[in-house]
């Protein structure tokens, strides 16, 4: 849950918001949000890489949806339903291509809890 919320945090911020484009490249809030996002869920979920790879990309792709459902409501109000079909239909076939950052965080995360938990094994039999 708390990688899905970070994710969805970064996204609202990434790019295309006035918050986003001063703090963050054109595209690299897209990326970073899925990086961070997954490192927080296989950090706290990831036994292993493929647990930690799993989690990350579900939950950058949860984090997207939500920002997606809100995108789409919203366009639905301000630009009428043709464009919001059009981005429900792009965001729909991004949702994929967004869940790579989110499962290669989720790998770094879990990579990073089990060095960690290794260490504090280690020091405890010493």
């Amino acid at each position: 849950m708390i990688g899905f919320g970070v994710g969805i945090v970064i996204a609202a911020l990434g790019g295309g918001t006035a918050v986003g484009e001063l703090l963050l490249l054109d595209s690299s809030g897209y990326v970073l949000a899925g990086l961070l996002g997954g490192f927080v869920a296989g950090f706290i979920s990831g036994s292993s890489a493929r647990t930690g790879a799993f989690t990350g990309g579900l939950a950058s792709v949860f984090g997207r949806l939500v920002v997606l459902g809100i995108v789409v409501v919203l366009g639905t109000l301000f630009s009428g339903i043709v464009a919001s079909a059009a981005v429900l239909v792009l965001g729909v076939l991004f949702l994929a291509i967004y869940a790579i950052p989110g499962a290669i965080g989720g790998v770094i995360g879990a990579a990073v809890k089990d060095r960690r938990e290794s260490g504090r094994r280690t020091r405890r039999a010493a």
